[in-house]
């Protein structure tokens, strides 16, 4: 059974939040700042991840490339959701060092109603 993690999904939130307002605050040497849409769409996947009660990451991280990094470690296991500069997003499983699964959806994305992922057709 999934338990809500209201405080620990607010916290990132207002992480994500804080980056779209002051995206200088990203600016390091050789990486590209993510910008306000990638910035909105791990804002908008925060939100419909916390609406259907799943985990909340661990730490959330800017990546060299422009992207966005949810990052979740739970004792042997560890997930990473990467939101790339172009919009598209990757989720990678681990049990140890050996990778489990690994799915990739490309933009443009929409989250539906049964909270699954889809490409848009025709855009």
């Amino acid at each position: 059974m999934l338990v809500p993690q209201p405080d620990q999904w607010q916290r990132l939130t207002e992480q994500l939040t804080n980056w779209r307002c002051n995206p200088d605050q990203l600016d390091e040497e050789r990486t590209v700042t993510p910008s306000w849409d990638t910035i909105q769409l791990a804002l908008d996947l925060a939100t419909w991840m916390s609406k259907r009660g799943l985990p909340a990451p661990t730490r959330i991280v800017p990546d060299a490339d422009g992207g966005i990094v949810f990052e979740r470690q739970e004792k042997n296991a560890f997930e990473s959701i990467r939101i790339s500069a172009g919009g598209g997003i990757e989720q990678r499983f681990f049990e140890g060092y050996r990778l489990v699964y690994s799915v990739s959806f490309s933009p443009p994305l929409q989250l539906d109603a049964q909270g699954l992922m889809w490409p848009i057709c025709g855009q």
